[in-house]
């Protein structure tokens, strides 16, 4: 018998490809806002204006999430370090 691959494993792209090719890899949305999150920058989308979030040197984004408090809106990104095990979570507020 021959081994099948299995459909999950030919799903997986290593990190250093998704690093490579720049892909996004977590979609958050609430209301009209859109943001996209990539390890290497995030875009926050609101009809036809983008606005880019780049992490700190030596950090990848890892996820996003919007909170709305009332009538604010912030957005969590999350990152880590390359190399070391440090984390950051950086909070945005949308005027």
């Amino acid at each position: 018998k021959t081994k099948r691959k299995s459909k999950l494993s030919s799903l997986f792209v290593p990190p250093t490809e998704r690093r490579r090719n720049g892909d996004i890899h977590d979609f958050e949305a609430i209301d009209n806002y859109i943001l996209k999150i990539g390890e290497e920058k995030a875009v926050l989308i609101h009809q036809e204006n983008k606005k880019a979030y780049y992490p700190e040197k030596n950090y990848s984004y890892l996820r996003g999430k919007f909170l709305k408090i009332g009538k604010e809106i912030y957005f969590y990104l999350l990152s880590s370090h390359n190399a070391k095990l440090s984390i950051k979570i950086e909070k945005y507020r949308i005027p």
